[in-house]
């Protein structure tokens, strides 16, 4: 049994004793100070059909499990018109409140299957309910649409990067980090977005006024809110992908885990 050493990025396939480490799920499960979730996809899938524990939409969607040890599913669209998407979704389970006390977490292991040299996107992360739709992804993948979300994207621009970002509804977009797999912190780790490689993508927020950022359980930013940030908003987790043309895109995803612990 390998120990768990809490701080640290942890073992590539699980997720970060360094996003994790003062979220207390005993207290959120057992005394129901919040909400906690953790999906491996284990079983409850059926393909093109639903996710057991996720809304699942999106034009011409696609999922399947595929029999990968520790459970992940393709997500994604067929690609056979132009703007298919496929997108797994929670319902809203936690808020941004400054020097609240209440925090939230999320990370997502996930690689993209397919991706064109333009007109494909991608995102993880956490909208309000009017993200959580259709067209999260905006058409042609240039751009996410105006409602509020914090998380990570590649648009059409640069489909081999991936982007931390945050937004407020009818807001502009500001950068946290660009090219996020690249960045320094990462070291000789660092890659770019590449078809195929897994990557683990997570925030958390620590009830006071700061966000932090992870990719593979490394702190690659610490944002201060500012009232651009979509404070006092209903977030859920969102998962997905779309083309801007012909060609079927997808995405694997191992698991998402999220959580939202009130102490006020």
């Amino acid at each position: 049994m390998r120990p768990v050493m809490y701080r640290t990025a942890g073992p590539a396939e699980l997720p970060s004793p360094s996003i994790w480490a003062d979220c207390n799920r005993a207290s959120i499960q057992d005394m129901g100070t919040g909400y906690w979730f953790h999906e491996d996809f284990l079983g409850g899938v059926v393909a093109d059909t639903s996710v057991d524990g996720f809304q699942f939409f999106g034009t011409s969607a696609t999922v399947a499990g595929t029999n990968a040890f520790g459970g992940i599913i393709q997500l994604g669209a067929t690609g056979g018109t132009d703007n298919d998407e496929g997108y797994i979704a929670k319902e809203p389970f936690c808020e941004t409140v400054l020097n609240s006390g209440n925090s939230w977490w999320f990370e997502v292991k996930m690689a993209p299957v397919t991706m064109s040299a333009t007109d494909s996107g991608g995102v993880v992360g956490l909208g309000e309910a009017a993200f959580l739709v259709d067209d999260a992804i905006a058409v042609n993948c240039t751009d996410l649409i105006t409602e509020s979300f914090v998380g990570f994207r590649w648009l059409d621009v640069d489909t081999d990067s991936i982007d931390a970002i945050y937004q407020l509804d009818a807001g502009a977009e500001v950068s946290i980090l660009a090219d996020v797999t690249e960045a320094t912190a990462l070291g000789d780790d660092a890659a770019a977005l590449t078809s195929g490689l897994f990557h683990k993508y997570g925030m958390r927020f620590d009830g006071k006024e700061t966000l932090f950022t992870y990719v593979d359980g490394v702190e690659v930013a610490q944002t201060k809110m500012t009232t651009a940030f979509p404070l006092g908003v209903d977030l859920g987790l969102i998962i997905g992908c779309k083309t801007g043309d012909t060609a079927a895109q997808s995405m694997y995803v191992a698991w998402g885990r999220g959580a939202y612990e009130i102490n006020s």
